[in-house]
């Protein structure tokens, strides 16, 4: 009889999920222990992040309008129905 493969795409035990500031800071330690100087983010890659998460948050807006009027197109269709 033929064995069941085990999928690879599933690890043996859950991966934990943590916050990404634990992350950074648990990385931030091991460079630290090992000697390396953690790069410092600089003023530009903040501001690079802002400008990302303002338009981000443009598009999000633009869908949920779009998604908006599509239910009003939506309930209008339906209503008009036999």
């Amino acid at each position: 009889m033929a064995k069941a493969k085990k999928s690879r795409l599933r690890p043996s035990k859950p991966i934990p999920h943590l916050a990404p500031e634990i992350l950074e800071q648990a990385a931030q330690g091991w460079l630290q222990s090992h000697g390396i100087s953690s790069p410092s983010p600089t003023q530009e890659a903040a501001t690079s992040f802002e400008h990302l998460a303002d338009s981000v948050s443009q598009v999000l807006r633009g869908l949920r309008q779009e998604l908006n009027d599509l239910r009003d197109r939506l309930t209008r269709l339906e209503s008009k129905k036999p």
